[in-house]
């Protein structure tokens, strides 16, 4: 009797065309579930400014490798985001600070969207300067990045990609 064994495993080609094929769809996946989730993500960033006629506008930045980047330049938003001390506040485009003497907040620390009401109401306060009591940041970026773990949203999106990559890859399309 004549017999070969040949190992199958150490077929080049074949792991040449594995590798590559793993390599294709691991990369579709992977950039189309950063896509997803960076659109997502941002989505949850705009629903923390429901209600504010101020409209900050959000970036999505590909960081290569299914990673994004998600945020805003937006002055009001990152100050709000950051809090602010107590400080005085001066005049300086007219004799005097005109503004109505009450507010309530539109947001709270850490939540993402409205939390009611808010604004500015009351009587006119006419002053050439004012004391700011300050207010607590509102940690949107954290509420956000809370709640994007909590529901497992960039893993959802890679599993979604991963199959959809396959089926593509294996019957095109």
């Amino acid at each position: 009797m004549v017999a070969i064994t040949v190992d199958a495993s150490s077929a080049t080609a074949a792991k040449r065309f594995l590798y590559s094929l793993a390599s294709r769809i691991g990369g579709q996946a992977v950039s189309r579930a950063g896509e997803k989730t960076g659109k997502t993500v941002r989505g949850m960033f705009k629903d923390t400014t429901q209600g504010w006629s101020h409209s900050p506008r959000f970036f999505v930045r590909d960081r290569g490798q299914g990673s994004v980047a998600v945020g805003t330049d937006d002055w009001l938003y990152n100050l709000l985001n950051a809090g602010a001390e107590s400080h005085y506040i001066a005049a300086s485009l007219a004799p005097q600070l005109i503004y109505p003497a009450f507010f309530r907040p539109k947001t709270a620390p850490r939540t993402i969207g409205p939390t009611g009401g808010g604004g500015k109401f009351g009587p006119l306060i006419f002053a050439p300067v004012v004391w700011h009591p300050g207010f607590n940041a509102r940690e949107f970026d954290l509420a956000v990045k809370e709640e994007t773990e909590r529901l497992g949203i960039a893993a959802e999106n890679l599993d979604r990609e991963i199959v959809s990559a396959i089926k593509s890859t294996i019957f095109g399309g």
